[in-house]
């Protein structure tokens, strides 16, 4: 196996896990606490969506050099 395909297999299962983990309020990929500035601007919600979103973009850029 190739060290590109390596990294990209990697970047694609940190990003799925990620999106989901993010999803689902782990506070491993996500922590409300260190982004406080941000969550009381534009709320926990929106905020965990848009970190959603860019775990997913990383898992997409990923799985389309992948497959």
């Amino acid at each position: 196996m190739d060290f590109g395909v390596l990294l990209d297999v990697i970047i694609f299962v940190g990003g799925l896990v990620g999106c989901v983990g993010t999803l689902l309020g782990v506070k491993y990929f996500f922590d409300e606490n260190r982004m406080q500035t941000i969550v009381q601007r534009f709320g926990a919600r929106t905020v965990r969506l848009v970190v959603a979103a860019i775990y997913g973009l990383l898992a997409v850029s990923a799985g389309l050099r992948l497959f």
